[in-house]
């Protein structure tokens, strides 16, 4: 694949991946599967490489998260950069965790636990 070639179908890729979050944040629920299948289609039909499959479903996954984390009046974990450890993503955990529970004392730190006992629930099904 060539590199202009290459590159047009990542602008169209952000293109796509930019209407999902606009669609999430208008409410709109049922654009992860759509989206997944579109992207999936693509890839099937060889018009996008591997590489740019994997990056659509990291940020798919990413929005989803920030999404059910919203339902829940939580935020998302500051995402670490590539190079940290990942003693340092723990640690961002344990400061977020700390932060729930002081802001929210008990109420925060059982949304925390009620989240990922939902998300575990739902990853299992």
């Amino acid at each position: 694949m060539e590199k202009t070639e290459r590159a047009g179908l990542q602008v169209k890729m952000d293109v796509l991946l930019q209407t999902a979050e606009e669609s999430c944040l208008l409410g709109s629920d049922a654009w992860y599967g759509k989206l997944r299948d579109v992207v999936y289609a693509l890839y099937e039909q060889k018009e996008i490489p591997l590489e740019m499959l994997i990056k659509a479903e990291r940020r798919l996954g990413r929005l989803e998260m920030d999404v059910r984390l919203a339902e829940h009046g939580l935020t998302a974990l500051p995402q670490p950069a590539p190079e940290q450890p990942k003693q340092e993503t723990v640690r961002d955990v344990a400061d977020w965790l700390e932060a729930s529970e002081k802001g929210g004392g008990e109420t925060g730190m059982a949304q925390v636990r009620e989240y990922i006992l939902d998300f575990w629930k739902c990853a299992g099904e």
